[in-house]
């Protein structure tokens, strides 16, 4: 996914947890995200390529999240920020 798509919660020490079958988080985590970066809801622009390194640690400074996801990168009712992890 594109920069600015992930929100912090998905960062530990500015390092991404992972999502999907690669998320290494709480198994009650919820974290934000942008969809409008997500390429099902029409997002069109640059993504990272294969083993590109990221501009920065972490997310990105100006996150603007408007959907809350699990680790396995399903949508969920919490739209009110993510749930710290381990």
């Amino acid at each position: 996914m594109p920069d600015g798509y992930y929100g912090p919660e998905w960062f530990n020490g500015g390092v991404f947890i992972g999502a999907g079958h690669w998320f290494h988080g709480r198994s009650n985590f919820h974290g934000n995200v942008n969809n409008r970066y997500d390429p099902q809801h029409g997002y069109k622009g640059r993504a990272p390529q294969r083993g590109e390194a990221p501009s920065h640690q972490g997310a990105a400074r100006r996150f603007k999240g408007n959907e809350s996801r699990d680790g396995q990168g399903h949508a969920t009712a919490n739209n009110h920020g993510g749930h710290p992890h381990d």
